[in-house]
């Protein structure tokens, strides 16, 4: 589990974040900042142009639309982990799953 402590995501949510991993309703769950919550995190407008860049060429990638690939709030279930082991930079090695 990924959360950054810059106060762009509510602890409150982890519950919701890792009960599709629990599941096994997928290998990964990225928490979004812009979903459901009007009003919410507003980042600069060039900051959030690159993060509608991001997000709509990974969507294109995957073939799911994924609205805030930058986010901070993310949970990874064992396969994913088993890829980031083999394939992150090297201090991901020392995790074990």
């Amino acid at each position: 589990m990924q959360f950054d402590a810059d106060g762009q995501h509510d602890p409150r949510d982890l519950p919701a974040l890792l009960a599709p991993l629990a599941g096994g309703a997928c290998d990964l769950v990225i928490g979004s900042r812009f979903v459901e919550r009007a009003g919410g995190y507003r980042a600069p407008w060039t900051r959030r142009a690159g993060m509608l860049l991001f997000s709509g060429l990974t969507s294109l990638a995957v073939g799911r639309r994924l609205s805030d690939t930058t986010s901070g709030l993310r949970a990874y279930g064992r396969r994913v982990m088993r890829l980031c082991l083999d394939y992150f930079p090297q201090d991901f090695r020392t995790l074990r799953c």
